[in-house]
């Protein structure tokens, strides 16, 4: 069985709530918004910070951890799931879970 994407079809009914569409559309600013923060470092060190300080206040504004906080929160999940992966059982067997 292949893959095949459905065409185009300007006419097909839209399946999702409103609440569904406003949510998507809030992760996806929110998607925009840590990408224009990393881009910042581009910036001269003055304008980075002022840059980043004002991305991060649009985050806190539409719920979201800063971004600082976003990359610390998933640098402990990566490691969290590392030592999930390396525990062994004392039979030294790998851990199903």
């Amino acid at each position: 069985m292949t893959f095949r994407p459905r065409p185009y079809d300007p006419d097909r009914p839209v399946i999702q709530t409103e609440a569904q569409q406003r949510a998507v559309m809030r992760n996806f600013g929110i998607f925009k918004l840590r990408g224009l923060w990393i881009s910042c470092c581009m910036l001269s060190e003055p304008n980075r910070s002022f840059a980043q300080a004002a991305i991060d206040a649009e985050l806190v504004k539409r719920g979201a951890l800063t971004q600082n906080d976003h990359a610390r929160e998933t640098a402990r999940k990566r490691l969290k799931k590392r030592e999930r992966e390396s525990v062994l059982d004392e039979d030294g067997w790998d851990t199903p879970f």
